[in-house]
């Protein structure tokens, strides 16, 4: 899964330095590409969905308490 991750960030990167100048050069690309950018943040909300509710904060108040064997 790590692998994949790292693997997903290389191609937004290369990705990014393809599409960043087409949008300066060619302002009308800027539509279609916020267009996506707002389906891709639906379907990701829609993958993450409500069961997630407990992803927030750092995380650190309960290591600890996992440490202190609480």
């Amino acid at each position: 899964m790590v692998a994949l991750f790292r693997w997903l960030i290389d191609q937004a990167m290369l990705f990014a330095r393809f599409v960043y100048p087409l949008l300066r050069s060619q302002p009308l690309w800027l539509i279609p590409y916020l267009i996506a950018t707002v389906i891709i943040w639906g379907l990701l909300s829609l993958v993450i969905g409500k069961d997630q509710t407990d992803l927030l904060g750092s995380g650190v108040p309960q290591i600890e308490a996992i440490l202190k064997d609480q």
